[in-house]
C-alpha cells in the first residue's frame, strides 16, 4: 500500500504484474478483504502453536496477506490466537497427510451420520458444538497410522443418505472421500474394526433413538441404522477452519493503529482479515453475514 507521508494516510496501492512491472493506483481509500490465515503454517505457529500440526479446510489463498500488507502502518491486531478447528474434514485415503482437506459438512451429521472410533464405538453427541465434537475426537480416537492424523469414521445409513440427498453425496464419492459398503461387516473388515462392536453400537443407537436420548446428551436422531443394509463410510479428522483474529477495526470498519487505537486514515478492512467480531469462536454461517454486512459498511465509509 502507498502511504502519503505528509498526511500519514493511505492513498492507494503499488503492485507488480507477472512481468515484474510496477504499477501505482492512486485512491482516497483502500479496503482490505484478503481473508484469514488458516493456510499460513508459519503464522499459525506464531500465534497458536498448539494446533500448528493440524491440516486446514482453507486453500492456499488464506495466507493472511492483508495483515502483512498493513504491518508497516503498525495496525492493532486482535485475538490472533483464536482459531476455530472444525471437527470434520475428509481424510483422503490416497493422501492422508495432506495439508489441505475438503470440509465434511455438518449436514452429514445433521442428516443422521454417526461417528465411530477405531474400536467401533460411538463417543460423542454428533450434533454438539464444533469445539466439543473436536475435543471428543482427539480424546477418543487415534491416528490411522504413525505420523498420520487422528481419525474418526463417519457412517451414514441409507435413510441418512437420503436425507443428505444422494446426488450431493455423489460428489464426495466421485472424489473418493466417501465409499458405499454392502454392509457394516464389509466396512469393519476393510478398516480392521471389530464388526460385532460396530453392530452393537448401531443396535444401542437405534434403541436410544426410540427412547429419545442417549448418554452423550443427544436428543435428535434423524435416521436409524440396519446392520444388513449398505452404509456409506468416510474417514474424518479435525482441521483448522477459521481465524477469528486479525486487524482491529472500529465501528466504521477503519483499521486502528497501535497508537491509542486511532484509525489509520484511508485504510479499511472487512471479512476474515479483521479480528474480534466473533469473539473466541464463530457460529456456523456468520462469516457470510460478516462479509455482507461489514463489506457494505466498509464500502460506504470508504466512499465518503
Amino acid at each position: 500500500m502507498r502511504q502519503c507521508k505528509r498526511k500519514k494516510a493511505v492513498r492507494g496501492v503499488v503492485y507488480e504484474d507477472p512481468e515484474k512491472t510496477e504499477h501505482r493506483i492512486e485512491a482516497d481509500a483502500v479496503i482490505l478483504t484478503t481473508g484469514g490465515y488458516s493456510f499460513n503454517s508459519e503464522m499459525i505457529k506464531q500465534y497458536a502453536p498448539h494446533i500448528a500440526h493440524l491440516s486446514t479446510t482453507n486453500g492456499s489463498f488464506a495466507m493472511g496477506e492483508g495483515i502483512d500488507l498493513a504491518a508497516p502502518l503498525t495496525p492493532a491486531l486482535r485475538l490472533m490466537d483464536q482459531i476455530q478447528v472444525h471437527p470434520t474434514s475428509f481424510v483422503d485415503p490416497n493422501d492422508i497427510n495432506s495439508h489441505f482437506r475438503i470440509l465434511a459438512p455438518e449436514a452429514l451429521r445433521g442428516s443422521g451420520g454417526i461417528l465411530l472410533n477405531h474400536e467401533g464405538k460411538r463417543f460423542v453427541n454428533e450434533l454438539g458444538l464444533r469445539d466439543y465434537v473436536t475435543k471428543q475426537i482427539f480424546e477418543h480416537c487415534r491416528p490411522i497410522k504413525e505420523g498420520g492424523p487422528v481419525v474418526a469414521y463417519l457412517l451414514l445409513s441409507q435413510e441418512a443418505a437420503d436425507l443428505f440427498q444422494k446426488p450431493n453425496l455423489g460428489f464426495y464419492i466421485f472424489k473418493k472421500l466417501v465409499k458405499e459398503y454392502s454392509s457394516v461387516k464389509t466396512f469393519g473388515e476393510e478398516f480392521g474394526i471389530d464388526v460385532a462392536v460396530i453392530e452393537e453400537s448401531l443396535k444401542v443407537y437405534n434403541q436410544k433413538k426410540k427412547e429419545g436420548g442417549d448418554e452423550f446428551g443427544k436428543k435428535t436422531f434423524p435416521a436409524a441404522f440396519s446392520v444388513d443394509e449398505p452404509v456409506y463410510a468416510m474417514m474424518i479428522t479435525s482441521g483448522i477452519h477459521y481465524t477469528m483474529g486479525g486487524l482491529q477495526t472500529n465501528s466504521n470498519c477503519e483499521v486502528e493503529s497501535t497508537h491509542n487505537n486511532e484509525p489509520i486514515p484511508g485504510l479499511f478492512a472487512a471479512g476474515e482479515v479483521t479480528g474480534g467480531l466473533h469473539g473466541a469462536n464463530r457460529l456456523g454461517g456468520n462469516s457470510l453475514l460478516e462479509c455482507t454486512v461489514f463489506g457494505r459498511m466498509a464500502g460506504q465509509q470508504a466512499s465518503k
